[in-house]
């Protein structure tokens, strides 16, 4: 008898291990065709010196601009960074402008340097607290308008140590990813407690440790009332699959409430973290989220761990 009941059990956690084994293969198949929102990144060259001098400037600009574009793929894999092909229609997550400019007013010459702008949808923001990217200092005045190669060289060999530094990317996501959203709805769970975002967890790989904010707003009675939550413990999400056959759904991100203010007043959170007034609040109201921190996650890790925990 103890025998056979040993190896019930045995075959009841080898049906367990199978079937998250299953829905992790439907999660890969899934995922496969997943699109990244796109990140357009152009870079243009606006001192005339280089504009009249530069051989090849076309091929200089786009040159250099896909070897930026290649840095902050790698940084933020959250979104694809693309200097050369055009994003696929509703994907453009924002653009990235980055001009090569002088300012005259320097001494004993002008200096040159990079200066970033940044383009978010339904507007245009210049990112203005980045520090600017010295390329040619006041002092050196030998500048390569004749030498695309050296050029292009001194461009991204000066660029690259700033661009990696902390200070200069804690600035530039502050002051331009920050600023782009990621979704323009979320999903309220009140039995789980917690908010789904959905957009394929793929696209963005956030390790828990990062921060979402959702921000929403809605006129009643003529007047804006506007709210916003904070997210964390940021964790892949998947449908099981249905009674009836259909395979697991793409997993999502999903986070616990942290803090949530509407009216400039704070909201009270339960035990659990939640507010039982929030599906009123969001019902019908323009809703958008945004990475507020960002840590991407370990890739030696599996996509889920939580998801192989099988009771």
């Amino acid at each position: 008898m103890a025998i056979q009941q040993l190896t019930g059990r045995i075959t009841r956690r080898l049906i367990q291990c199978l079937g998250a084994i299953a829905t992790l293969f439907a999660m890969a198949t899934t995922n496969a065709a997943d699109t990244k929102p796109y990140v357009a990144v152009q870079f243009e060259v606006a001192v005339p010196e280089f504009q009249r001098n530069l051989p090849q400037l076309a091929q200089a600009q786009a040159a250099v601009g896909a070897a930026l574009a290649k840095v902050f793929a790698d940084k933020y894999v959250f979104a694809n960074w693309s200097a050369s092909v055009p994003p696929p229609a509703g994907a453009q997550l924002g653009t990235l402008l980055l001009k090569l400019e002088k300012d005259d007013n320097t001494r004993p010459g002008p200096k040159v340097f990079l200066r970033f702008y940044g383009a978010i949808p339904g507007g245009a923001a210049h990112v203005r607290s980045i520090p600017t990217i010295e390329i040619y200092a006041p002092s050196f005045l030998n500048w390569d308008t004749n030498d695309r190669a050296a050029f292009e060289a001194r461009l991204i060999g000066n660029a690259l140590p700033i661009i990696n530094t902390a200070a200069f990317q804690d600035e530039f996501f502050q002051h331009f990813l920050a600023l782009l959203p990621i979704a323009s709805s979320v999903l309220l769970r009140p039995a789980e407690r917690v908010i789904d975002i959905p957009v394929p967890w793929t696209q963005n790989l956030l390790a828990p440790e990062s921060v979402l904010t959702v921000r929403f707003g809605k006129a009643v009675q003529q007047t804006k009332r506007e709210g916003s939550m904070t997210l964390g413990n940021i964790t892949a999400c998947v449908d099981p699959p249905s009674p009836s056959g259909n395979a697991a759904g793409t997993a999502r991100l999903r986070g616990s409430i942290t803090t949530a203010v509407f009216d400039a007043k704070p909201l009270r959170l339960d035990a659990n973290r939640w507010n039982r007034q929030l599906p009123d609040l969001l019902s019908g109201a323009k809703t958008y989220c945004f990475i507020t921190v960002y840590k991407g996650r370990d890739s030696l890790l599996p996509d889920d761990a939580a998801l192989l925990e099988l009771p």
